[in-house]
């Protein structure tokens, strides 16, 4: 009996389209205060693990973490 699990990629079905990601963007820099009210915690994309452990453990001071890429 084979006991290794094998991690898959799959694609997102529908992905989002491109120029939904860039009107989310253009709103945000346009508004960038509404966003601080909802995002609790910005992260490097490196830090991707860390983010993963803030975000699933509830907290009462957690609101949404967020991976920045551009970091």
């Amino acid at each position: 009996m084979d006991n290794h699990f094998v991690l898959q990629t799959v694609r997102t079905p529908q992905p989002v389209p491109r120029q939904a990601m860039v009107r989310a963007q253009r709103y945000h820099e346009r508004y960038p205060d509404v966003f601080e009210r909802y995002i609790s915690h910005f992260l490097p994309f490196v830090k991707l693990q860390p983010a993963y452990e803030i975000a699933s453990k509830a907290a009462p001071d957690r609101l949404k973490v967020i991976l920045d890429a551009r970091a």
